[in-house]
Formats: C-alpha cells, sequence, structure tokens
C-alpha cells in the first residue's frame, strides 16, 4: 500500500524543486499546513511533526493523492514551512484485515478478563470452602455414646519412612474393643519386622497377622483386603491405608456416624506431611493446596461422591451387600467404587471431620510425576467430561494467562491487574493456611510455589496422553472404563 504522503517521494520532490538533498532534509522539523486536506488528515493541522512522520499508518487506506509541496526554509535551517495541497486521484477500499485485528485483540483481551474472573473466583471459594469445613471440625461433639467393637485392616507392602510410628498411632486408640489386622503378601516382607515389633509392644491388643500371596485380580492392595477379611472379628470394618497416622480419637471419631443406620460409608480427606526431599515437599503441596481443596469445595457445593482409601469404614453387611471386595479387585479406583456402589444401595457417604495425616516421601522427580499422573489418570476414567475443565481449578496458571491476554487491551488494564492480585493473594493465603496448622515455617517452601502449580499443569496434560500407570514399581494397562491390567 502507497503512503498519503511518501516520505523519499516528498523528499525528491523537495530536492528537485528546492535544491536540497534527501540526507540534508531527513529528521529536519517541519511546520506543516495543509491547503484542502481531507477528512482523514485534519488531525495534523498546525502541527509541528517530523518529515519521517507525516503519514499515520491508520490513514493509509483512505486516500491515495498527488501532492504540491511548497517550502520555506528558515536562515538557520532549524525550521521550514511545508505547504502542502492534495489532488485526490481516487479513493480506496478499507483494509478489511487491518479492521479486524483491533476486533480479534478485543475479544482475545474478554477472553482474558474471563480467566481472570474465573482464577480469582475459584482461589476465593476455596478458601471460603476451608474456612466453613475448619468451622465444622470444631464444632462441639455429640455426647459419647456406646462404641461398638471394630476390626481395622491395614495392608502392607514394604518399608516405608515413617512406618513404625504411622502404624503405632493405631495401636494407641482410645476405643474400648478394637482388632488389627496386618497383612502382607510376601513373608519376606519388611514391613513384617515392624508388625513383630509392635505386636511384642502391644501384647494386651488383639493384632492378627495374615501372610497370603493368593492375587484376586489386577489390583494388589484390594487382593491383600480380601486375604485379611476372613481374619476380621467384628462387624464394623475399617480400612486405612499404611502411611497414615492418626491420634487417639480416630475409631471413635470415624465409627460415630454409623451408628446412623442410613450412613453406608465414612471416609475422610487428608493432609500430607513431606519428608524432608524437595519432591516430597512438591507432593505434599500437591495434596494440601490443590486436591484437598477441590474435595473440600466440591463438598461445599453439595457433592458426596468423593471415598479416600485413607480411611473407609463400613458394616460388614454393606460390604456383603455390594458384592464383597472382589467386584473391585480389577479397578484403579477401588476406593471411589465401593461409594458409588454404597450409594447404589440408597445409603449415603459422609465425609467424617477427622483428618488423618499421611507420611509423603517421593524420592525423586519421576517418583513424584508417576504418583500423579495416576492420580489424575483416575480422575479422568471417573469423570471424563469434567476432568477437561479441571485447569479452571489451576488458579495460578490461569490468572497468568488470562493476564497476557488481557493486555490486548489498554482500557481492561486495571480490571485485569485487580483480578491477578486477588488470586495472587488467595493462592499465598492457602498455602500459608496449611503451614500455620503445622507450626512450620511459613516461607520455607514458599519458593516452591511456581514449580508446583506448573508442575501441575503439566501432569494433567500428561494424563489425556497416558494408557499406562506405575503403582509401587509395577506398570498397568489402563482402560477407558478404569480397568488395570498387569503388564509383564
Amino acid at each position: 500500500m502507497r503512503r498519503i504522503l511518501g516520505v523519499d517521494r516528498l523528499l525528491k520532490r523537495v530536492k528537485r524543486r528546492f535544491g536540497y538533498g534527501c540526507d540534508e532534509l531527513r529528521g529536519v522539523q517541519f511546520h506543516v499546513r495543509w491547503l484542502h486536506p481531507p477528512s482523514a488528515c485534519r488531525s495534523h493541522d498546525r502541527k509541528a511533526i517530523t518529515l519521517r512522520r507525516c503519514c499515520e499508518p491508520a490513514q493509509r487506506h483512505m486516500v491515495r493523492a498527488a501532492v504540491v509541496v511548497h517550502v520555506q526554509r528558515r536562515p538557520d535551517r532549524s525550521m521550514m514551512t511545508c505547504t502542502l495541497r492534495y489532488k485526490a486521484k481516487r479513493t480506496l477500499k478499507p483494509d478489511v484485515s487491518s479492521e479486524a485485528v483491533p476486533l480479534i485483540h478485543h475479544v482475545v483481551a474478554i477472553i482474558g478478563i474471563a480467566s481472570l474472573a474465573l482464577a480469582a473466583m475459584y482461589a476465593v471459594l476455596v478458601l471460603v470452602a476451608l474456612s466453613v469445613w475448619r468451622a465444622r471440625r470444631n464444632a462441639p461433639i455429640a455426647p459419647a455414646l456406646p462404641l461398638a467393637p471394630v476390626t481395622l485392616l491395614k495392608p502392607l507392602c514394604g518399608s516405608e519412612p515413617g512406618l513404625y510410628n504411622n502404624l503405632r498411632s493405631f495401636c494407641e486408640q482410645k476405643h474400648p474393643s478394637f482388632q488389627i489386622v496386618f497383612g502382607v503378601r510376601d513373608p519376606a516382607d519388611p514391613a513384617l519386622q515392624i508388625v513383630r515389633r509392635l505386636v511384642a509392644e502391644f501384647p494386651e491388643l488383639l493384632i492378627d497377622v495374615v501372610i497370603n500371596p493368593q492375587q484376586h485380580g489386577s489390583n494388589c492392595k484390594v487382593s491383600n483386603l480380601i486375604n485379611m477379611l476372613p481374619s476380621a472379628r467384628y462387624d464394623l470394618l475399617i480400612m486405612a491405608d499404611s502411611d497414615a497416622s492418626v491420634s487417639q480419637d480416630y475409631l471413635r471419631a470415624v465409627t460415630m456416624p454409623l451408628l446412623d443406620q442410613s450412613v453406608g460409608l465414612v471416609t475422610c480427606i487428608y493432609r500430607g506431611i513431606p519428608t524432608p526431599l524437595i519432591c516430597s515437599r512438591l507432593g505434599a503441596m500437591f495434596i494440601n493446596e490443590w486436591y484437598m481443596p477441590s474435595v473440600v469445595l466440591a463438598w461445599l457445593f453439595g457433592h458426596r461422591g468423593y471415598a479416600s482409601g485413607q480411611t473407609l469404614a463400613l458394616r460388614r453387611a454393606t460390604l456383603t451387600a455390594i458384592g464383597g471386595l472382589e467386584a473391585m479387585a480389577n479397578h484403579l479406583a477401588d476406593d471411589n467404587l465401593l461409594g458409588e456402589k454404597v450409594r447404589q444401595l440408597g445409603l449415603r457417604v459422609v465425609l467424617s471431620p477427622f483428618v488423618p495425616a499421611a507420611e509423603h516421601h517421593e524420592p525423586d522427580l519421576q517418583a513424584l510425576t508417576d504418583h500423579e499422573l495416576r492420580w489424575m489418570c483416575t480422575l479422568r476414567v471417573l469423570r471424563p467430561f469434567s476432568f477437561r475443565l479441571l485447569f479452571l481449578s489451576f488458579s495460578t496458571p490461569l490468572a497468568v494467562l488470562g493476564m497476557i491476554l488481557a493486555a490486548q487491551e489498554a482500557s481492561l488494564s486495571r480490571a485485569a491487574w485487580s483480578l491477578l492480585w486477588v488470586s495472587l493473594v488467595a493462592r499465598v493465603l492457602l498455602h500459608f493456611s496449611y503451614r500455620a496448622r503445622r507450626n512450620s515455617s511459613l516461607l520455607s517452601d514458599f519458593w516452591l510455589l511456581p514449580a508446583r502449580d506448573l508442575l501441575t499443569c503439566w501432569v494433567w496434560f500428561r494424563s489425556f496422553f497416558a494408557s499406562r500407570v506405575r503403582w509401587r514399581d509395577i506398570e498397568f494397562d489402563l482402560s477407558a472404563d478404569g480397568l488395570i491390567r498387569r503388564l509383564p
């Protein structure tokens, strides 16, 4: 497109008429006066501009004209007066592409503002949900009622950091009558040494040990539980993971809701307690600052589909009515399937206010990503549609992306910055709230926040293309319906 006032063309005209060289004239300040200017150029009337800027890009498509130049030069050669007269040749068609660009920028900016608003709203709602949850936990406890005897099933597999202290916390329960059943599949499992130590330390407790290598399905944990179940003496059953650590009122807290006959299953959220390794701390942040807050937020809005293997308490009759543990022997999300089957019986799944601690140990980045990829794939097979929208819960990355998009429109900058600050402040408060409750240093893991949020986004994206998961150094093929098949 030719410019209205081509710089080189105008310089040549001045040189030819007045004898000044082009290099001599470049950059000299002109006082421009238009004679009969086209309406598109009236903004330049009587303005001091340089020769290089006598044509604005936005006006290039409007007129093509011949220019008549009259120049008067001052003696000091610092200022010239240019009289320009347009002789219009023809009007050009508007440049559709140049008109569409501002529209595209506006749409992109609106998308950015919407992303910022969603990120800020989610971050604030999470804080509200956690506040409501903590208020519920601090509510007065109902009067003590007679407690039924309980069997606690603890499947074990190998030695873990803190395993002795975790198992010992279950032996110290203040409950009138309970049994603990430990189960392993390998007679050489190192966890047996810790179990024998606890048996000797608590001779008054009813502790049974089951060693049975029989495999009932691809899910090794469920197979272990199936082998342990015949040793259970009581009708109230609690299945708890080996990495959990609890206080002395745990059994009472999780069995109390089962006194209501409309309740079929009791489960718990939990908090991650990391080992000193950086990857372990990143893994605990995944649980404490994304996964569990998401569960609590869903609970606040009435969702009751959560069930965690950290604690599953139910009656033996309920377990028999859903077909026993054998119905879950080939499923990756056995705990979620158990909750669904209980709800199909017309019974409620209750989220206990008790929050056990889970020892979180990740020796390296590969172990961390394998662990979190298995969790993400579990969520994907459980909720295929809503899983695609899970990025809305990544408040900080979503807010940063929204800020980049909103930068296309300067008029929205104030709103964009406000929403960004709301998202960031809420995210930092979420991080500090968990650390304050642990009585740990508030700033020790603060520098890990960007890495943690980016890693969550990466694992979520990667899970869309993953059909294999790794669980305790065993690789499984995962089908679309959540069934797993052990690979050779």
